[in-house]
């Protein structure tokens, strides 16, 4: 079966933003440290941390960061597929 590298690219890198902007949403909203506590308390994790204050510069930032590695990523896996699948 053949896979479109790019559109697996492209759909990998933008499930990796929303999942970003979900969590950057939350932080500009107040309750980024509330929900931070609750996802560790769910691995037994305790910790001492600190949430900075939201800087809207690093989170485009941040977003098309998480955008091009899932991007990388979802090429990648296509690729790899693409050669285990051929006869």
């Amino acid at each position: 079966m053949k896979m479109d590298k790019n559109r697996a690219g492209l759909a990998l890198g933008i499930t990796f933003a929303v999942y970003h902007l979900t969590w950057l949403i939350a932080v500009f909203l107040g309750f980024g440290s509330s929900w931070m506590s609750w996802s560790l308390g769910l691995h037994f994790i305790s910790m001492d941390y600190e949430l900075l204050n939201p800087n809207l510069t690093y989170a485009v930032i941040g977003i098309l960061g998480v955008f091009g590695s899932g991007y990388v990523v979802g090429f990648l896996f296509a690729y790899i597929w693409e050669k285990l699948g051929k006869k």
